[in-house]
């Protein structure tokens, strides 16, 4: 049974997300990286929706 959770964002994680993109492709004059960055954090917002624990666990252990 394959189960995903709903993930809701505030509008300042929002606004932090696109700030993130316009300094990289703006200030840093990288569209492309600030593209492929954008790319990851979909990627892994994906994963959490669809294993928080396992990301949960992961994280904890980079920390530990």
């Amino acid at each position: 049974m394959d189960f995903k959770y709903n993930l809701e964002f505030t509008d300042d994680c929002k606004n932090e997300i696109l700030e993130i993109y316009e300094y990289i492709s703006q200030n840093l004059a990288s569209t492309e990286a600030a593209k492929k960055l954008m790319k990851k954090i979909k990627t892994s917002i994906m994963h959490l929706s669809e294993e928080p624990l396992k990301l949960s666990h992961e994280v904890q252990e980079n920390y530990n």
